[in-house]
């Protein structure tokens, strides 16, 4: 089973926390302090390494993760889409 993502944090800040969501289990498992500049990168360049080195996943392959801004109303956190590769680096 594939797990999913959410990234939770702002380019105002600088700080993200990634959550996996697998087997209804949450858990908040890499985080990144200060980084304004490419905070958001760094986030999807390691769920990216977790899912080819843990899960096995080939780097063609879409992946989704819900962006969650602390204080943006629910309804308007998007889900974004990418591959693999574009951000295992």
């Amino acid at each position: 089973m594939r797990p999913k993502y959410k990234i939770i944090g702002s380019k105002e800040t600088g700080n993200y926390f990634v959550c996996e969501l697998l087997e209804n289990e949450e858990e908040t498992i890499y985080e990144v302090k200060e980084n304004k500049v490419s905070g958001i990168k760094e986030c999807r360049n390691w769920i990216g390494k977790r899912l080819v080195g843990f899960f096995e996943l080939k780097g063609n392959e879409i992946i989704e993760h819900q962006c969650i801004k602390p204080g943006r109303d629910e309804n308007k956190n998007p889900t974004h889409k990418w591959i693999v590769d574009d951000y295992n680096l």
